[in-house]
């Protein structure tokens, strides 16, 4: 991870290249995306950041404003996030490259929303046990 994340970043797989994304509390929650270009040395660049209020035009936080980064789009410039305040709690992407933020539905403050990525498993799966049956002699059973 890029040093400047510490330990609370979130990282992610976006066109080919691995992403670090970190959301930070001062400057109107600024959001920091670094890549990694060289995997050998471990060299991060950072590629972009923007302040959320910002995006949403408004100078400061209210209180009890909470923004999260929830995934990172494994092929667009875009980025998931959820936050706001009580029932004004959303579900967010931001798209890097138009610098838009866009509300995709709203969060009632009663859900306790758990967003998981979807990460695909190419692993095959083991084959059915009861071939194994047929080497063995199944009397020992």
């Amino acid at each position: 991870m890029p040093q400047d994340i510490g330990s609370s970043g979130f990282i992610g797989q976006s066109q080919g290249r691995l992403c670090a994304t970190h959301m930070g509390r001062g400057n109107g929650y600024q959001l920091s995306v670094w890549v990694l270009e060289d995997y050998a040395s471990g060299k991060w660049t950072l590629k972009h950041t923007a302040s959320v209020l910002e995006l949403l035009g408004r100078p400061r936080h209210k209180p009890g404003e909470f923004y999260m980064l929830v995934a990172i789009h494994p092929e667009c410039n875009v980025i998931f996030l959820e936050g706001g305040v009580g029932p004004e709690k959303a579900l967010m992407s931001y798209d890097m490259d138009n610098k838009k933020l866009q509300v995709i539905c709203s969060l009632r403050e009663s859900q306790a929303w758990r967003f998981q990525p979807y990460i695909p498993c190419f692993v095959e799966r083991p084959s059915d046990a009861s071939h194994l049956l047929s080497r063995h002699d199944s009397s020992a059973l």
